[in-house]
């Protein structure tokens, strides 16, 4: 639930976004919170529970996914939670900044930036909001879900689905702060990020490498969809010669067969004694030569 409250804000904030940049790039963003207010409120504060900052909801559900791959001693899993968990931090405040804040890196014909109307406003600003008042309450809230899960679902006992100040809590929560004062700082510090990656050939083959979704789509095409059309392109062949078979070979075959049957019928009863002789005695040649 906490999840979907976050998430669901950010995705219908986006459809706006991409509505007024009549784009899907993010370079061709920026600067809109001057003119997006509620909007951009409502990205901050479903952005922050996506970034897992207390004391917003995402906070809670994020650190209880890690202290349960800490508690089953799955190592792996726990190290790749906090390492998403600072990928996370960073995309989510280079989002933020860039397309609220910061002034774009390209120039782009949009249409009139406007806050959204009130039939898409709402829905994502009230979403954004529930995620702020659900962390706030999540003790008493996470309480009365669990023990519902559990007479539900007749779990037995209900699970505790409250967050301390572990350990682990204490790692992942300085391991954003540290990522999200790195991205801070190299905003603040007016980094031309654009021409870092133009002049290294490393940072710009990375940046390819991604900026083309992993190659993901290109192999999808090439691998499902081209397979598909090859596939396609098959069984038309297929077809064509079944086709073929059914409606040009039976009937030409059918054709000299019955050409064949009338020449033999001649409507003579010496000839046929003669034709049934012959194959008479070449059945009984061939019996005597393949039976002795």
């Amino acid at each position: 639930m906490s999840h979907a409250l976050f998430k669901a804000s950010l995705f219908l904030i986006a459809g706006w976004l991409l509505h007024v940049a009549h784009s899907r790039f993010i370079d061709q963003m920026g600067k809109y919170a001057s003119v997006m207010k509620i909007t951009a409120i409502s990205a901050w504060l479903a952005g922050l529970s996506l970034m897992a900052i207390p004391p917003l909801s995402g906070f809670y559900s994020k650190e209880l996914v890690l202290k349960a791959a800490e508690d089953a001693h799955f190592t792996w899993g726990y190290t790749l939670g906090l390492l998403t968990a600072a990928l996370t931090a960073a995309y989510t405040l280079r989002m933020l900044l860039r397309v609220f804040h910061l002034e774009p890196y390209e120039k782009h014909e949009g249409h009139e930036v406007h806050e959204a109307p009130g039939l898409m406003l709402w829905p994502y600003t009230i979403l954004a909001v529930a995620t702020l008042v659900l962390g706030l309450y999540w003790t008493g809230t996470a309480r009365a879900i669990s023990e519902a899960i559990s007479d539900t679902l007749s779990v037995g006992e209900a699970v505790q689905l409250s967050v301390g100040l572990t350990e682990s809590v204490i790692i992942a929560l300085s391991l954003v702060g540290v990522t999200l004062l790195i991205v801070a700082g190299l905003y603040a510090a007016g980094v031309d990020f654009p021409g870092l990656i133009r002049r290294s050939t490393v940072a710009r083959a990375i940046h390819d490498f991604l900026y083309d979704r992993w190659y993901i789509n290109s192999i999808y095409y090439i691998v499902i969809v081209g397979g598909f059309a090859a596939l396609a392109s098959l069984l038309a062949i297929v077809d064509l010669g079944i086709d073929l078979f059914y409606h040009f070979a039976i009937p030409v075959l059918f054709a000299l067969g019955a050409a064949g049957l009338r020449a033999l019928h001649r409507g003579r009863t010496d000839y046929y004694m003669m034709l049934y002789l012959y194959f008479a005695t070449a059945l009984l040649l061939f019996l005597y030569l393949a039976w002795g």
